[in-house]
């Protein structure tokens, strides 16, 4: 420590010669000393050898010099003690080792020296020789690097001595955290820059009004809000704080979209004693209503009358548009209400925006009875009341009320803006009017107004309804030929409308147009269109459409996208196409990937491809993917549609040994499992061994159980479990009646078929195309053709569609059993509406006719559809 202090103080010029010797020196062993080598070293100067000698003479009266003729390496740092041993043959006294803060070999940072800042945070090769050296530096000695660092605008390597000096319990004081400040806001770390501050000021030091409000904005400006907070709490704490700043401050988080930092800045401003001016009040009232959140511009107005900020009517018509755009109409009256309540006078505004809250939930009388209650108060109309009110009748789809309100607006001496013109298309558009949308669409032409972006979307809209791509896309090209730029929701109609017409060249022509563009495209266009196109057996461009989403719109899709394809591949038999897609997905981060797996499992137990499945869960195994209980669930199904209810039981218990607990599924798919293969008894002991396990079965099990009953031939028993379930509080579905009528038909009885068909309509549910099936064909196979075409007439006003099977059953029946005229009639009607559906016949029903109605009869009954 003597030696050196002795050198720093008295000979400063040859500090760092001695100290930081030729690099050679630092890599020699540790068992020669400094001056041994530098007596021998070719290349030292000569001033280093006379102060190596010095060293040596002083040494000799003062045994610590020897605290500097060793050095500890990174393996084996050393660090000063009081204790000293000899090492090596050369008997050189080194330091007892003790570890020190930051032993590493660094780059060549030194004082006077360049600054080099590497990702290296340790500390220069000479600082740690003093520290092995036994050198304790003070706080002045640390402050004089952070201080050459700072200069520098090096913030690393300041904090870097920063540090190292808190580690050796060398605290800064509010000087030194006051320059930290400094250098952090020059080098743009406002967060560190807080922090140093708020410290600068707990020990002293504030920093000024100016710099603090300065910091403040950048922090805000770069929705850096956690910095933002500790200066304005500090700001606060020293009654730098002033309304204007926070009035800015609110306005930047509002504007970014950011309202939860706004509502804190908010209540923090308040609870300081800040009042936000009414035009900030309204800044952010506005922002909330515009993304339509209607709780946080409640709250914004709540806050403001808590703290005692006066209310006016423009807020209580933001509050009205706010509850507009989220379709709640109740609360846009209430708030008209509270407005009056408090002595506010409504204006146009407000009215205005009453309609446009009743046009968007679709109730054009109350939008017309705001319209009329307007007048009612003496105020003038406007076209933007009007536009509200067209919007009203378009959103019924009233394409002649929306014209009469457009009449009506000119007759007042109104001139109709793009957005009226807009709505009276969107009226037309929605009715399926397109001559009505096509002639209001040239009106806002001749009347010298340039369309827009809404007004082609509309068109585009109305087309692709209609399923006319060619239409579609020659409104999109017309958009761009009179020099509006697509937007996404254009590109998104047109390329759906694409994917509809099953037009893939379309769609990848217009999709890597959008790119061009830079529209982006939001998830949902993107994800329909791989699903679309994997339903179409196109699995690399699906594969692509996903890519491009990412890496050029940067959209982030979830599971379910990738599940939907990997299922379709599945389904499809496309091996490779199900691999690239889990390889897609594990690219891609999406978790759960045991989801893909457990789909691909899923469409092979559907197909009884029980191979697959096993084959498909011991890849997911190799690949690290742990199997849930859905992945046993699909196992099950897919041995046991194959291999019986022995394999899944088999299963099951590998998926208990697992460690998993059955739940309703796994019973129930046991249950659906014995009755497949004709068991009723196993179906009916794995109910109760669900019911033994504590498993509360719902409305699914019981529906398999009375499958099982109706496929048995039992319908007793069948009826038995319908009315079990409603006992325990459930509802039967309509897939139980359905398997009751299912029963009763193959045993004969057509007694009380129509009792089913009224219980149905009791439990308000919606018969199914297989619930009229069965019916049909039950009735008809028994030889009731009248039962069995009142279910066809209920089938056709259900608007459910008769398969080709059934026509062909219930007209061989019917004309079988044909006896009268009526009935005779009910075939040849059957007859007519299955050819308009282009269903053959069957070589079964040909004959029946053929031998009721004669074979000329049906020749002329075929000639035009042949035709």
């Amino acid at each position: 420590h003597y030696c050196s202090e002795f050198i720093h103080v008295q000979l400063p010029r040859f500090q760092m010669a001695v100290l930081r010797p030729h690099r050679d020196v630092l890599h020699c062993p540790r068992s020669r000393c400094f001056v041994m080598h530098c007596t021998i070293s070719k290349v030292q100067c000569a001033r280093s050898l006379v102060l190596g000698a010095l060293l040596l003479f002083l040494g000799r009266f003062h045994q610590p010099w020897a605290y500097l003729t060793s050095r500890g390496t990174a393996s084996r740092p050393y660090s000063s003690t009081r204790k000293l041993k000899a090492f090596g043959d050369d008997g050189i006294w080194l330091p007892t080792p003790r570890p020190i803060n930051d032993p590493a070999e660094v780059g060549d940072w030194e004082e006077g020296g360049s600054i080099k800042s590497t990702d290296d945070d340790t500390l220069p090769r000479w600082f740690l020789e003093l520290n092995i050296a036994g050198f304790d530096p003070d706080l002045d000695f640390y402050s004089n690097f952070i201080e050459k660092a700072s200069q520098k605008g090096d913030l690393k390597a300041a904090e870097r001595w920063l540090s190292n000096a808190k580690r050796s319990g060398v605290e800064p004081d509010g000087k030194l955290c006051y320059l930290l400040f400094e250098t952090s806001v020059k080098a743009g770390e406002l967060k560190k820059a807080a922090t140093y501050a708020t410290q600068a000021a707990s020990l002293g030091v504030v920093p000024n009004k100016t710099a603090l409000k300065n910091l403040l904005m950048s922090a805000a400006r770069t929705a850096n809000f956690d910095a933002a907070e500790d200066v304005f709490i500090l700001s606060c704490a020293e009654g730098h704080a002033d309304t204007a700043t926070y009035s800015s401050l609110l306005g930047i988080a509002a504007s970014s979209g950011n309202l939860s930092a706004a509502d804190h800045w908010l209540r923090l401003g308040i609870d300081a004693g800040l009042r936000p001016g009414i035009e900030t009040v309204r800044d952010l009232m506005n922002a909330a209503a515009s993304v339509g959140n209607m709780s946080m511009t409640e709250r914004f107005f709540e806050r403001c009358r808590r703290a005692g900020i006066p209310r006016n009517i423009v807020l209580f018509n933001i509050l009205i548009k706010s509850a507009g755009r989220c379709g709640m109409l109740e609360a846009a009256e209430h708030w008209f209400s509270e407005a009056c309540a408090e002595g506010h006078a409504p204006t146009l505004v407000t009215f205005a925006s009453l309609v446009s809250a009743a046009a968007n939930v679709g109730n054009l009388a109350a939008a017309k009875r705001w319209f009329y209650q307007a007048g009612a108060e003496g105020l003038s109309y406007d076209i933007i009341i009007y536009n509200a009110v067209i919007n009203a009748a378009a959103r019924v789809r009233d394409v002649i009320g929306a014209e009469h309100w457009l009449a009506k607006a000119v007759a007042e001496g109104l001139s109709p803006t793009v957005a009226t013109y807009n709505a009276v298309l969107n009226a037309a558009a929605r009715a399926g009017n397109r001559s009505a949308a096509e002639h209001w669409f040239e009106q806002l032409k001749s009347a010298g107004l340039t369309p827009t972006v809404r007004t082609f979307d509309i068109m585009m809209v109305a087309r692709s309804k209609d399923n006319d791509f060619a239409a579609t896309e020659k409104w999109f090209t017309h958009a761009a030929d009179v020099g509006v730029k697509p937007d996404a929701v254009m590109f998104q109609t047109l390329l759906s409308a694409a994917m509809r017409a099953d037009n893939l060249s379309a769609v990848q022509f217009w999709f890597e147009r959008s790119k061009q563009d830079g529209v982006g495209l939001d998830n949902a266009t993107v994800a329909s269109l791989a699903c679309a196109a994997s339903q179409k057996g196109e699995f690399k461009f699906a594969i692509s459409l996903l890519q491009d989403g990412r890496n050029f719109m940067k959209l982030n899709f979830n599971i379910g996208t990738y599940v939907f394809v990997v299922r379709e591949a599945a389904r499809q038999g496309q091996q490779k196409a199900m691999q690239s897609w889990v390889e897609l997905a594990a690219k891609h981060k999406v978790q759960p990937v045991v989801m893909l797996y457990n789909a691909i499992i899923e469409e092979a137990g559907r197909s009884g491809n029980a191979s697959a499945a096993i084959d498909t869960f011991e890849e997911a195994k190799a690949s690290g993917v742990t199997a849930n209980l859905e992945t046993y669930h699909g196992l099950i199904t897919a041995v046991g549609r194959s291999s019986g209810l022995t394999a899944a039981e088999r299963w099951l218990g590998k998926a208990i040994e697992a460690g998993h607990n059955p739940d309703v599924v796994t019973f129930t798919i046991m249950v659906s499992i014995a009755a497949q293969t004709g068991d009723l008894e196993s179906a009916e002991g794995w109910f109760q061994a669900g019911l033994d396990a504590g498993v509360q079965p719902d409305v699914v099990s019981y529906t398999t159980l009375v499958y099982a009953a109706s496929k048995a031939g039992k319908v007793d028993l069948a009826a038995q479990w319908i009315e079990r379930a409603l006992e325990a509080g459930l509802s039967a579905d309509v897939a139980a009646y359905t398997a009751l009528l299912e029963a009763k038909a193959k045993v004969g009885s057509t007694v009380r078929l129509e009792g089913l068909d009224i219980n149905i309509e009791a439990a308000d549910l919606t018969p199914t195309v297989g619930t009229f099936g069965v019916a049909v064909s039950g009735n008809s196979r028994l030889g009731s053709v009248a039962s069995a075409a009142e279910w066809f007439g209920k089938m056709q006003n259900n608007g459910a569609a008769a398969s080709a099977a059934q026509y062909n059953q219930l007209l061989r029946h019917s004309a079988v059993a044909s006896a009268t005229q009526a009935e005779t009639a009910f075939a040849e009607d059957l007859l007519r509406r299955m050819l308009h559906r282009g269903f053959g016949l069957s070589k079964e029903a040909l004959q029946a006719l053929r031998l009721v109605i004669g074979s000329e009869r049906l020749l002329k009954l075929c000639s035009p559809a042949t035709a």
